[in-house]
């Protein structure tokens, strides 16, 4: 017994009931034009918002920040965490492939990929943008508002 859309329809509708924000959430990957799957894989591997105090915590739960070994005056950054659960990284560094085209990510992505180089800067930057990701969907989901990018950076000019 397989499953199909016409079993997993009441499934999603009685989620998106329960979790405050998710239909806000759902309607920007859709528009995103985010695949069905990432977006319930995102949803479900979120789950309830209310855990997460601050959306730094959202990012480190997934996983998408680097392990940080501190002592005096000794700080040291390795490889990411890879904590929580791993399609969510997943889809969060899936989704930051396409947002990285979006003019609201566009220069950061550009000018983290430059400063770091051929080698490792493209996947730097996608998981630069995938943090930042996670920290516009806490910000959507606690404040039930639909997803609004700032206007990109601009650098002063200085004279």
């Amino acid at each position: 017994a397989g499953l199909d859309v016409d079993t997993l329809d009441p499934l999603v509708n009685t989620t998106m009931d329960i979790r405050p924000g998710l239909p806000v959430l759902l309607d920007w990957l859709e528009r995103a034009q985010d695949s069905s799957v990432r977006q319930m894989i995102v949803a479900s591997g979120i789950g309830d918002i209310a855990r997460f105090s601050s959306p730094k915590k959202l990012a480190g739960y997934t996983g998408l920040c680097p392990i940080v070994r501190q002592s005096g005056s000794r700080d040291d950054r390795g490889p990411l965490a890879k904590n929580g659960p791993k399609y969510l990284r997943w889809a969060l560094i899936e989704a930051a492939t396409h947002a990285a085209r979006h003019p609201a990510y566009t220069e950061r992505y550009e000018r983290t990929k430059q400063r770091l180089g051929r080698q490792r800067g493209s996947k730097v930057a996608r998981v630069d943008i995938a943090r930042e990701l996670a920290t516009a969907i806490w910000h959507m989901l606690t404040k039930r508002a639909p997803f609004r990018p700032g206007r990109p950076h601009v650098a002063p000019l200085v004279a």
